[in-house]
């Protein structure tokens, strides 16, 4: 249990009794890995960072550390040949290494490999025998076999992912399943020479929602796939767009769409039936705005303040800063509008910055005091701008809501106590427009005149 405990039967799991307790190093706080007995007697047990020594058929137990596996056992097996297989890590030599022991006490000890592919293998996550055939898994996405009980190894690297392999099952020397992070797995079916991807679900979470109309809705997530539905959720479909993250969607007409991820860049012509990447030569960027079917604006992730435009659908890109964007701009984290080509704003800190000529220049135009932050912004065409600011200050803890006409005169439409919950802004049509705070939707359908409350007990975005 949890490496600190040993539990014995004797009537085949009828009852048990606790035979060891907290004798383990707790080096890292494993498990035991594996049990070895030599005789009905003698017997031996492994965990990370420890070994442990029995000479009563397990009744009591004593930690018997030798001095040449000081370092962890990250995995060890009990071998089809009658010893015991042993990964180890040995920091002295800066070696990973794999053991074959006649004997639990490792007596008679063989390296089967040390640094195999010049991989030091600090963590393995799976390690099985069949036969003379090894298979290892690390949790680097490599896969190491050799089918002569060690003397050759043969290496499968199933490709860099960010996320981990996490764990690792073969049903026999050809059929086995890696799972990785983010709902990812890959399957072999011969034994590793091939191996087919799958991703499952909608991975750890989605990222951004687009509805073209009541009906149409097309929802980007961390795992790279597009799901969209045409008939109001009914029924989805499912796209797997790209290998990475996924975030803002939009479509400036009813055919061209667009969707920003990390260094990548996705564009469709046929209404979102099919994606194909424009570019990935552009910057780590999470918000995307495109005013015409070529002129767009991308930015900001990773804190960091750049915007970028294209004029011709995404096949290049030029920087978007002065030197008044860069003294008020500080941070990325919050998205930019544009009204059309040339006139657009973006927040800084406690001021709007706006552009009237695409972003070549930039004044303020609009200022709150030093201890506000504001946080969000949206056009509303010729109607003005929706505007959201929060405050986590203890003398001024309050979200306020502003609608502002196009000279950014503004009046203030709404304030309650501060919540991590609030500040969405959308457009819903040109008439219709949204914001949240906590668990309501304020929504206008006169272009901002009036506002009406929605309850939805749902919190976030």
């Amino acid at each position: 249990i949890n490496g600190l405990k040993l539990y014995m039967s004797g009537d085949k799991g009828n009852t048990w009794k606790m035979v060891a307790k907290d004798i383990m190093n707790n080096w890292i706080g494993g498990v035991f890995l594996a049990l070895h007995f030599d005789t009905p007697l003698i017997g031996y047990g492994y965990c990370y960072g420890c070994q442990i020594y029995t000479e009563d058929g397990g009744e009591t137990w004593t930690n018997t550390k030798y001095s040449n596996f000081e370092d962890s056992y990250l995995m060890a097996l009990k071998s089809e040949k009658g010893g015991v297989l042993l990964h180890h890590l040995n920091y002295d030599t800066n070696n990973s290494e794999l053991f074959w022991c006649e004997s639990g006490a490792m007596k008679e000890k063989k390296i089967l490999y040390k640094n195999i592919g010049g991989n030091f293998i600090s963590e393995l996550v799976y390690l099985q025998q069949f036969s003379d055939t090894i298979i290892m898994v690390d949790n680097d996405y490599f896969v190491y076999k050799s089918y002569d009980y060690g003397e050759n190894w043969e290496i499968d690297s199933l490709g860099y992912s960010k996320w981990k392999i996490n764990k690792a099952f073969f049903f026999n020397s050809q059929i086995g399943v890696v799972v990785g992070g983010n709902l990812t797995s890959y399957v072999t079916v011969n034994g590793g020479e091939t191996w087919t991807k799958y991703v499952h679900g909608g991975g750890d979470g989605f990222n951004n929602i687009y509805c073209k109309n009541e009906n149409e809705c097309f929802i980007t997530g961390k795992t790279g796939r597009v799901f969209s539905t045409k008939d109001g959720g009914e029924t989805w479909k499912i796209q797997n767009v790209h290998d990475g993250a996924l975030y803002e969607i939009e479509f400036p007409t009813t055919n061209i769409g667009y969707i920003v991820g990390p260094q990548v860049l996705v564009k469709s012509t046929d209404g979102g039936d099919s994606w194909n990447k424009v570019t990935t030569e552009i910057m780590d960027s999470r918000y995307i705005d495109f005013v015409t079917n070529d002129v767009g604006y991308i930015g900001y992730a990773n804190m960091t303040p750049l915007m970028y435009k294209t004029v011709d659908g995404g096949n290049s890109w030029n920087v978007l800063v002065d030197k008044t964007y860069l003294t008020y701009k500080k941070s990325g984290s919050y998205p930019f509008s544009f009204k059309n080509e040339n006139e657009g704003a973006v927040c800084g800190k406690n001021v709007v910055l706006y552009t009237s000529d695409g972003g070549k220049s930039w004044r303020v135009i609009f200022e709150m005091p030093e201890h506000t932050q504001l946080r969000n912004l949206l056009s509303l065409g010729d109607n003005g701008w929706l505007l959201y600011s929060g405050n986590t200050t203890t003398d001024y803890n309050l979200d306020k809501f502003f609608l502002c006409d196009c000279d950014f005169n503004c009046q203030e439409i709404y304030s309650g106590t501060n919540s991590s919950y609030s500040g969405e802004l959308q457009k819903i049509n040109d008439t219709t427009y949204r914001f949240t705070y906590d668990t309501l939707d304020y929504i206008t359908t006169d272009e901002g005149l009036t506002w009406n409350p929605v309850y939805t007990g749902l919190k976030g975005s």
